[in-house]
């Protein structure tokens, strides 16, 4: 059994997180090519994690033990930390296909200022059912907990349906995951969703969009609004409603992880407005997308400006 140190990093910034997850991954994946069955990940010296790095290795973690790896977790020395991890289900999610009393779990949620690590079904006998439960379920407890109003609840509520209805019916994942928290001294709620499927670009090639061929064509197709339909471009995926919203209505930042490119929009530290679209050594076999959303403090958000 070969042993990994995981020490996140304690940066609120988004590409810190990322970055030192690329890093964890990699590791592991030399470990699997070398024939490695066993993999500890040691947290024994973690303080924190933020949702950018817990969500996504949960994922991660669920893909490669489907792929006969054991991960063995050594849990923080840290109490506080130790609590935190098992409050948040880390690294098996709550997941309504294995826990009839996961409602009950949710509900425990609401006078705290994070969500769990939510595993929600994609398929499978009364999946629909229980996946409309669970996201209902998760924004009753966000606009408890952010005290939102109607408008920015349903702008958020936006933001994750179209996501998640994208990995249901484009990624052909068994399960998505979601996890958030909001940082009241920060001024801000992240939001992480993930899933480990054919990613955008497998989507649009079994779709026959024979003309997309790289992950990065496939994310800017996708912002674009481009169909993985051929009757236009108003079906698909619902990404560029998403961005508007969120970047501008919001005033929020958006990532979107899918095979080895990364974009990004948002405001900087000098609040000016970057978008990017970046080539990545790691690859993420599905899709990650990260929003984060600041605390409202304009004048009346109105979510039919972006959604007709």
């Amino acid at each position: 059994m070969s042993k990994i140190t995981v020490i996140p990093s304690n940066s609120d910034l988004i590409s810190n997180q990322l970055a030192y997850f690329f890093e964890i991954i990699q590791k592991i994946e030399g470990l699997i090519l070398e024939e490695e069955s066993e993999i500890e990940l040691d947290f024994g010296n973690c303080g924190w994690a933020a949702p950018f790095f817990l969500l996504p290795i949960s994922c991660f973690i669920d893909k490669i033990e489907g792929r006969n790896v054991k991960i063995i977790l050594t849990p923080p020395q840290n109490q506080n930390s130790k609590a935190y991890f098992n409050t948040v289900k880390f690294p098996a999610g709550l997941d309504p296909s294995v826990n009839p009393d996961w409602e009950v779990d949710l509900n425990q949620f609401g006078p705290k200022s994070y969500l769990p690590i939510i595993k929600f079904p994609c398929r499978g006998v009364g999946s629909t059912n229980q996946r409309e439960k669970l996201l209902s379920g998760t924004m009753r407890l966000l606009k408890s907990q952010l005290n939102l109003s109607q408008d920015i609840t349903g702008g958020i509520s936006y933001l994750i349906s179209e996501i998640t209805d994208n990995i249901i019916e484009h990624s052909q994942a068994i399960n998505g995951w979601m996890m958030g928290q909001h940082f009241r001294s920060k001024g801000y709620l992240d939001l992480c969703i993930s899933d480990s499927g054919i990613s955008l670009l497998g989507s649009y090639q079994k779709a026959e969009r024979l003309a997309i061929t790289t992950h990065r064509e496939a994310i800017l197709s996708a912002l674009s609004g481009i169909s993985t339909k051929y009757d236009g471009i108003q079906r698909g995926y619902g990404i560029p409603t998403t961005l508007k919203l969120l970047t501008e209505g919001l005033g929020g930042v958006f990532m979107l992880w899918s095979g080895d490119a990364i974009y990004v929009k948002g405001k900087n530290k000098d609040q000016l407005v970057v978008e990017n679209i970046y080539q990545t050594k790691t690859f993420w076999e599905g899709t990650i997308v990260i929003f984060r959303i600041p605390d409202y403090k304009g004048g009346k958000f109105n979510i039919h400006k972006y959604v007709i």
